[in-house]
């Protein structure tokens, strides 16, 4: 019996004996589903995936998506916090609304390690929660922010379950890897599926490769590329990078580029400043509702 199975984990992917049987659709179930799906409900055109550094302002755009509008009426931005850096963005600047709720699943072990089951196991049960209890239309944005950490989360999760070592270099099957997948998109699907806006935020991670550096040969970084799982930008509408420009006078510029937009395509290539700094001054100016000005004009 595997680590989470004897804590009553959700990740066990071999059938039980009491588990019910799969569903079974026949025609006229698939004629009531067919005759439905003509009727579409309208639903919200912002599904993004966000990435840069550390800094770029890729949280903090995500907290401000109201309008003003949209905050008198009550509106939430409900996020994941998977890296425990949404608080201090809402400590600075919405600290007294009660409509922007900061959900931290991260559990840590009495020995001060994260327990990566419980973590992955608590998120899981935040996001049921806020799909089946929390009504759509008073949901603005869903934020999911940490798709690297949920990634790292969901592969130690899969080293648990088949008995591996976390720090281990064995090699891994693709079966296993599987295990991986399952459990980071039986987070992100859900969250994708909600009638809201929603933002899905990873970093960037450095590409390396060994090259020749003078008379040795080196590991060195030679590219940076959004830390996701393989396919997620496919599964979002939107694609933001967001970056941070520094100026020889000392002046900061924060700025969002819409790379991809299968909504509307003619604002491919649109870029917005989210944010201009100036540190000497002290001053600093903020572009309210930045990424859906971005996204939709």
């Amino acid at each position: 019996m595997s680590t989470e199975e004897k804590k009553g984990g959700w990740g066990n992917l071999s059938k039980k004996k009491d588990e019910p049987s799969e569903p079974v659709y026949d025609k006229s179930t698939a004629k009531l589903i067919f005759e439905s799906s003509k009727k579409r409900e309208v639903r919200s055109s912002i599904c993004a995936a966000v990435y840069g550094f550390d800094g770029t302002g890729k949280t903090g755009a995500a907290l401000d998506c109201r309008t003003p509008e949209e905050i008198k009426e009550g509106k939430m931005v409900i996020v994941f916090d998977l890296d425990d850096g949404a608080g201090p963005d809402k400590d600075a600047y919405w600290d007294n609304d009660e409509n922007i709720v900061i959900l931290s699943p991260t559990e840590i072990t009495e020995a001060g390690d994260i327990d990566y089951l419980a973590s992955i196991n608590k998120l899981k049960a935040l996001v049921s929660y806020v799909k089946t209890e929390v009504p759509e239309e008073k949901i603005k944005a869903v934020v999911l922010d940490g798709l690297d950490t949920l990634k790292k989360w969901a592969m130690y999760k899969m080293k648990l379950d088949i008995g591996l070592d976390l720090a281990g270099g064995t090699r891994i099957d693709q079966k296993e890897w599987e295990r991986r997948n399952f459990a980071f998109l039986n987070i992100v699907i859900p969250l994708k599926n909600m009638n809201c806006d929603r933002y899905f935020i990873t970093h960037l991670k450095a590409v390396k490769e060994y090259r020749r550096v003078g008379d040795s040969t080196q590991l060195v970084v030679v590219d940076w590329v959004p830390d996701w799982l393989e396919g997620t930008p496919g599964m979002m509408f939107q694609k933001i990078r967001c970056e941070r420009i520094e100026s020889p006078d000392g002046k900061v510029v924060l700025k969002a580029k819409l790379e991809k937009c299968k909504t509307d395509l003619s604002r491919e290539g649109k870029e917005i400043v989210l944010a201009e700094i100036d540190p000497k001054k002290g001053t600093s100016k903020w572009t309210p509702h930045a990424f859906h000005t971005l996204m939709v004009g």
